[in-house]
């Protein structure tokens, strides 16, 4: 039976591990090598979210998705800096970037664990679970386009705004699979994104792209 459940187990990590490998260097790479405004692609915290909802979708189950989708933020957290100075060993601050590092792998062990969480819900919950699990990633999507509009984007950048929002629609529109699902995940989409980005905004909570 361990050696069952460990087979089961070991999948799921595997692809957690190397999606999130992926992710912090194929950021780093937009970071480092495409033009303004296309760059701060790999800054933004919302493909991080959606790779770890994705990772929670594979795995299924709730309590391995948890622990699969903290790997995968912190997999890919890690590779993000390592990438970072395997590309210019003289980078400012090592690869911690003097401890700025730090609250990344906090945060993405929170925000990885909960978001693959609901990957997992709207793979094996009801319609009513997948609605909820789609508007709250596409709420998180929207929190931080108010955030980074009313904070930092400006001219291009609101692009990036549009492409993203956008997103956040078609995920709440299309992840339902069903006519009351779109709706309760464009409520919970829109309302929760106001929530979020409304709370950051008012409380002046740290935002902050990945340097």
């Amino acid at each position: 039976v361990v050696s069952t459940l460990r087979a089961r187990a070991a999948r799921p990590l595997a692809v957690a591990l190397a999606a999130g490998a992926v992710l912090g260097v194929v950021a780093l790479l937009a970071v480092r090598f495409l033009p303004h405004p296309a760059n701060l692609l790999g800054t933004l915290g919302g493909p991080w979210l959606a790779t770890a909802f994705a990772v929670g979708v594979v795995t299924r189950d709730r309590r391995l998705a948890a622990l699969s989708g903290a790997l995968t933020m912190v997999s890919a957290v890690i590779a993000y800096y390592l990438a970072r100075v395997a590309l210019n060993a003289e980078a400012y601050g090592g690869v911690t970037v003097r401890g700025q590092a730090i609250p990344y792998l906090v945060v993405g062990l929170l925000a990885g664990a909960g978001m693959a969480v609901l990957g997992a819900l709207w793979r094996s919950g009801g319609w009513r679970w997948r609605a909820v699990a789609a508007g709250l990633l596409a709420g998180a999507l929207g929190a931080e386009v108010i955030v980074l509009m009313s904070r930092a984007w400006r001219g291009r950048e609101l692009i990036l705004a549009v492409l993203q929002g956008g997103a956040a629609v078609v995920v709440a529109w299309i992840l339902p699979g069903s006519s009351r699902g779109r709706i309760i995940a464009l409520i919970v989409g829109w309302g929760s994104a106001a929530v979020v980005g409304g709370t950051i905004l008012a409380l002046d909570l740290p935002l902050r792209l990945i340097p």
